[in-house]
């Protein structure tokens, strides 16, 4: 009885560690490796446009699922425009660019 006792004891120290304990909750979080400021960039080239081309600027960064994206709206001239950026890779996920009401 003691042996058995010993030896699921040694099973379970040698199990723990990989029982799933741990305190990171995420371990496959999303990173964000664009800045604002090179998001902005990268979708006013893409529009063919200058900074002070455009009014009405919005960005705020949001998780979707895995990833997190920029989501950026703007106006220039007669037209809105609306972006989706991935904050990991920079590429644009969405651009739309439509008539102003």
């Amino acid at each position: 009885m003691k042996n058995l006792l010993a030896v699921l004891l040694s099973i379970i120290i040698t199990l723990f560690p990989f029982l799933g304990f741990n305190n990171n909750n995420n371990p496959t979080a999303p990173q964000v490796n664009v800045t604002e400021e090179a998001a902005k960039a990268i979708i006013l080239e893409h529009a063919g446009l200058e900074a002070s081309e455009i009014t009405r600027y919005r960005i705020e960064l949001e998780r979707e699922r895995t990833i997190y994206i920029y989501e950026i709206e703007f106006d220039s001239g007669k037209y809105e425009y609306d972006y989706e950026v991935n904050a990991e890779t920079g590429k644009i996920i969405k651009a739309e660019k439509e008539f102003k009401d």
